[in-house]
C-alpha cells in the first residue's frame, strides 16, 4: 500500500507548532522587553531630576536648621574663643550646604521650584551678610552680652526666615512632582501588563489551536494502529489496518505493521513446525541423560572409596611424620646434654689441674716451714748450749730456749704430716685429672655419634613431612575429583529436569502456537 505524499506529515505539524510557539514567546518577550526599556527610561529621569530635587530640599531644609543652632551657640559663647570659633566653623558649613542646594535648585526646570530656590538663596545672601555684621562687632569687642549679640543678628535673621518662609512651597512642589512620577508609573505598568496579557492570550490561543489540530492528525491513526496491535495480542493474524488518509509518518507505521503481522504468520507456522521436532529431540536427550546419570553415580562410588583409602593413607603419614618429629626432639635434647657433660668434663679436669698446682704450691710452702722448722730448732738447741754456760744467769733462757725447740720440733712434725697429705692428695688429683680427660674423650665421641643420629632423624623428618604434603595433596585431588563428579551428577540430573522440562514447555509452546489464526498463503486481507 503507497504512502500519500499530499499530506503534512507529524514532523512537519511539529516544525509548524514549535514556529507558532517561539513566535508567541517572541512576541511576549519583546512586549515585556518594550515595557522594561520603557520603565528603566522613565526610573532613569526620575531618579534624576525629581528624586535628587527631594533629596536636595532635605539637605536644605537641614542645613537651615543646623544654621540657626549654629548662630544661636556662637551668641551665647562670644565670650569663649574656642568654643565660638567652633560654632562658626560649623555654621560656616551649614551655609555652604544651604547655599549649594538653593543654587541647584534655582537651575530645576519646574519655575516654581527655581523662584522658591531664588528666594532662598536671596535670604541666605541677606543672613551671610548679617552675621558678617555681627563677627566683625564680636571681634571689635563691641558684643558685652548675649542680648546685644542677638539686637545685632535681628537684621540679618530676617533673612533667615524669609528662607525658610520659602522652604515649605519648594518641598511641597518637589513632593508633589515625585507623587505625580510614581502615580504614572503605576498607570504605565498596569498598561505594560494588559498589553503582555493581550500578547500572551493571543500566542496560547494560536498555539492550543495548532496543537489540537496536531493531536487529532496523531490520535485518530494512533488508534488504528493499537486496534491492529490489540487483534495482533488476541492472535488474529489474518487481518490489518489501513494507512489512507493518515499522515506520512503513520501511514508508515501502519503499513509496517501489516509487514509485521505477515512476518509473525510465517513465524507462527515455523515455530509450530519446529515444535515438533523438538519434542522428538527432547525425548532423545532425556533417555541419553538418564544412561549418563547411572555411569555418573558408578563413579561417585568408586571415588568414594578411593578417598576412604587415600584418607587412611594420610592419617598413617600424619602418625609417621609426628613419630618422625619426637625422635628429632629427642636425638637433639641428647645431643645438647651430650653437649653440656662434654663441657662439664672439661670444665671438671681444668678445676682438677688447679687443684694439682694448689697442692703443689703448698707442697712447697710445708717445705719452706719444714726448713724454718729445723732453723729454729738449730737456734733453740744453741741457745741452750749458750744458757748453759752462762750458769744461774741463763738458766731462764735456757727454758725459753727449750719451749721454742720443743715448738719448732712440733712444726717440724706438722710439716712432715702435711707434706704426706699434699703428697697423697697430688697422685689422687692427677688420677682424678687422667680420668676427666678420658671421660671428656668419651662424651666427646658421645656427642659426634649423637650428632649424627640427630641429623638423620632430622633427614627422617623432613622425608616424612613431605611425604605427608604429598598425601595430603593426592587427598585433596580426590577429593575435588569426588566434588566434581558429584557436580557432574548434579548437571546430569538438572539437564534431565531442564529435558523434561523443555518437553512440557515444548508441548505448552504448540498449544499457544495453535492459538493463533493464520490466513491460507499468508494472504491477509486489509480492513
Amino acid at each position: 500500500m503507497g504512502v500519500r505524499e499530499g499530506r503534512l506529515s507529524i514532523r512537519q505539524r511539529l516544525w509548524a507548532l514549535a514556529l507558532v510557539t517561539v513566535l508567541a514567546v517572541c512576541a511576549v518577550a519583546a512586549v515585556g522587553v518594550a515595557a522594561v526599556l520603557q520603565g528603566r527610561t522613565v526610573a532613569t529621569a526620575f531618579a534624576e531630576r525629581d528624586l535628587v530635587a527631594l533629596t536636595q530640599a532635605g539637605a536644605l531644609r537641614d542645613a537651615l536648621s543646623r544654621m540657626g543652632r549654629h548662630e544661636m551657640e556662637l551668641i551665647v559663647n562670644f565670650e569663649s574663643a574656642p568654643l565660638a570659633d567652633a560654632a562658626q566653623a560649623a555654621w560656616e558649613s551649614a551655609y555652604a550646604t544651604g547655599t549649594a542646594g538653593a543654587r541647584a535648585l534655582s537651575a530645576d526646570a519646574d519655575p516654581v521650584v527655581a523662584a522658591s530656590a531664588a528666594r532662598i538663596g536671596k535670604g541666605l545672601a541677606s543672613y551671610q551678610a548679617g552675621m558678617q555684621f555681627f563677627l566683625k562687632k564680636m571681634q571689635s569687642g563691641a558684643v558685652l552680652s548675649a542680648g546685644v549679640g542677638n539686637e545685632l543678628m535681628a537684621p540679618g535673621r530676617a533673612g533667615l526666615r524669609d528662607a525658610e518662609a520659602a522652604l515649605p512651597e519648594l518641598v511641597q512642589r518637589v513632593s508633589e512632582r515625585v507623587d505625580q512620577s510614581r502615580q504614572d508609573q503605576d498607570r504605565r505598568g498596569r498598561l505594560e501588563i494588559a498589553a503582555l496579557a493581550l500578547v500572551a492570550l493571543v500566542g496560547a490561543v494560536a498555539v492550543a489551536g495548532l496543537a489540537v489540530l496536531t493531536l487529532r492528525a496523531v490520535t485518530g491513526p494512533l488508534a488504528d494502529a493499537m486496534a491492529a496491535a490489540d487483534r495482533v495480542a488476541r492472535g488474529n493474524l489474518a487481518a490489518t489496518a489501513s494507512g489512507s488518509g493518515a499522515p506520512r509518518e503513520m501511514a508508515v507505521l501502519l503499513e509496517a505493521l501489516g509487514r509485521m503481522q505477515q512476518g509473525l504468520a510465517t513465524l507462527v507456522v515455523g515455530v509450530r513446525d519446529s515444535a515438533g521436532a523438538i519434542d522428538l529431540s527432547t525425548n532423545e536427550l532425556a533417555a541419553g541423560n538418564f544412561d549418563l546419570s547411572q555411569r555418573t553415580e558408578q563413579e561417585v562410588i568408586e571415588l568414594d572409596r578411593s578417598a576412604a583409602t587415600v584418607e587412611q593413607l594420610r592419617q598413617a603419614s600424619e602418625q609417621g611424620a609426628r613419630a618422625a618429629e619426637d625422635a628429632q626432639g629427642l636425638a637433639r635434647a641428647a645431643a645438647g646434654a651430650a653437649a653440656t657433660a662434654a663441657g662439664t668434663t672439661t670444665e671438671l679436669g681444668a678445676g682438677m689441674r688447679v687443684i694439682q698446682e694448689s697442692a703443689a704450691h703448698i707442697a712447697d710452702i710445708v717445705g719452706v716451714i719444714d726448713a724454718i722448722a729445723f732453723q729454729t730448732n738449730l737456734l733453740a738447741l744453741n741457745a741452750a748450749v749458750e744458757a748453759a754456760r752462762a750458769g744461774p744467769q741463763g738458766r731462764g733462757f735456757a727454758v725459753v730456749a727449750q719451749e721454742v725447740r720443743a715448738l719448732a720440733q712440733r712444726c717440724s712434725d706438722s710439716a712432715r704430716e702435711i707434706r704426706k697429705v699434699v703428697s697423697s692428695t697430688r697422685e689422687r688429683v692427677q688420677n682424678g685429672t687422667r680420668m676427666a680427660d678420658a671421660v671428656g674423650a668419651s662424651m666427646a665421641q658421645l656427642q659426634t655419634a649423637v650428632t649424627a643420629v640427630a641429623h638423620a632423624m632430622g633427614e627422617v623428618s623432613d622425608t616424612a613431612v613431605h611425604q605427608r604434603a604429598h598425601v595430603q595433596e593426592l587427598l585433596i585431588t580426590v577429593n575435588n575429583l569426588h566434588m566434581t563428579t558429584q557436580q557432574n551428577a548434579a548437571l546430569v540430573e538438572e539437564s534431565a529436569a531442564a529435558a523434561d522440562a523443555l518437553r512440557r514447555q515444548t508441548g505448552a509452546l504448540q498449544g499457544m502456537v495453535g492459538a493463533f489464526v493464520v490466513p491460507a498463503g499468508h494472504a491477509l486481507a486489509v480492513v
